[in-house]
C-alpha cells in the first residue's frame, strides 16, 4: 500500500484506504462523480466535472494537504478540445464549492443550465 491511494468511505469520509484491497474495491464501485453540469448557450454546449481522483494529485510536485478532487470543463469557447482541468481541491466541501463557482463563471458567459 502506499501514501498517494485515497477512498471515500461508507460514512462519507476521504481517508487514506487502508490496503490494496480496500482501493481496488473502491474504484471498482464507480462512485467518483461528485458533481456533473451542462450548459447550453445556442448551439454551444459545455460540462462541468467534478471527480475524487482516489491519488493524491500533488505528489511529486510538492508538500502540503493531498489534491484529492478535480473540477475540469469540456466545450465552450474556453475549453473546445476536450477536458481541461480547471481546479484540483483537498476536500469534498472545497470540490462542490468550485464546482459551483465554475459553473456561475460559465452562466455568466451566457450559458444556462
Amino acid at each position: 500500500m502506499n501514501d498517494y491511494d485515497w477512498i471515500i468511505d461508507e460514512r462519507g469520509r476521504v481517508r487514506p484506504a487502508t490496503s490494496e484491497d480496500e482501493f481496488r474495491s473502491f474504484m471498482m464501485t464507480g462512485l467518483r462523480q461528485v458533481e456533473r453540469t451542462r450548459l447550453r448557450r445556442w448551439g454551444d454546449v459545455a460540462e462541468v466535472s467534478t471527480v475524487f481522483r482516489a491519488s493524491d494529485h500533488r505528489f511529486p510536485l510538492g508538500s502540503g494537504p493531498p489534491l484529492l478532487f478535480e473540477t475540469a470543463v469540456s466545450g465552450g469557447d474556453d475549453f473546445p478540445g476536450g477536458w481541461e482541468p480547471v481546479s484540483r481541491s483537498t476536500t469534498l466541501a472545497e470540490a462542490k464549492a468550485k464546482h459551483l463557482d465554475v459553473v456561475q463563471q460559465l452562466e455568466e458567459q451566457g450559458f444556462v443550465r
